[in-house]
């Protein structure tokens, strides 16, 4: 039960991708039913090999779908790129044709879909980081973050806010302590060189 939910929730999603995609295999298709997204993407048909063709299309142009072209050909070519890809081997034939289970399928579907440029901003499951920044700073937004530099309330309990201002007390009165021990020094050396001074002035008058 819990297999089958996840598996519909999958489907579900590789579909939206695909529609968020522009596929055009997808693009005037819409299912509803979870059944129907998997008889169209689990299932081997035509149709399912042309969704397949697209998406490895966009991600490596040289695999192109052309009713020209030897399906078993293509299969070929879809499997080569899944294995240069890491994503399968090219012995798994199985999986590019529909005969792997659904789960797998679904699997493949969506590792290759994210590879394809069109999906990264598809859906929105991705968000420009700008964009978050910028709604992040918007105008609107700025009285929150005044709020929080300078909160109305205090938040530091009482017993805290004691210490706080106790601490805060007695760093302004080291302070002044300090000021005044170097203005009383500044004071001596002041005194000092004026001693020094009137001693030269003497000494250079009675050399005279």
């Amino acid at each position: 039960m819990a297999g089958a939910l996840k598996e519909k929730q999958l489907v579900g999603h590789v579909y939206a991708t695909l529609q968020a995609a522009s596929c055009p295999l997808v693009k005037d298709l819409y299912l509803q039913e979870a059944d129907s997204m998997l008889q169209l993407l689990c299932t081997p048909s035509q149709h399912r090999t042309g969704i397949l063709s697209w998406i490895c299309s966009s991600i490596n142009p040289t695999v192109a779908y052309s009713e020209a072209k030897d399906p078993e050909v293509l299969i070929k070519e879809m499997s080569v790129l899944g294995q240069e890809l890491m994503l399968c081997r090219a012995e798994d034939l199985d999986l590019i044709r529909g005969d792997a289970s659904p789960h797998r399928q679904l699997r493949f579907l969506q590792q290759l879909l994210s590879l394809v440029p069109a999906c990264e901003k598809s859906a929105g499951h991705r968000t420009d980081p700008e964009t978050l920044l910028n709604e992040l700073y918007a105008a609107e937004n700025l009285p929150h973050f005044t709020q929080m530099l300078a909160p109305t309330l205090d938040p530091w309990p009482a017993d805290i806010k004691d210490l706080r201002n106790s601490t805060k007390s007695s760093s302004h009165r080291s302070s002044r302590e300090e000021a005044a021990d170097v203005a009383a020094l500044l004071q001596q050396a002041q005194s000092t060189l004026e001693k020094l001074q009137s001693e030269v002035c003497g000494q250079v008058a009675a050399e005279i």
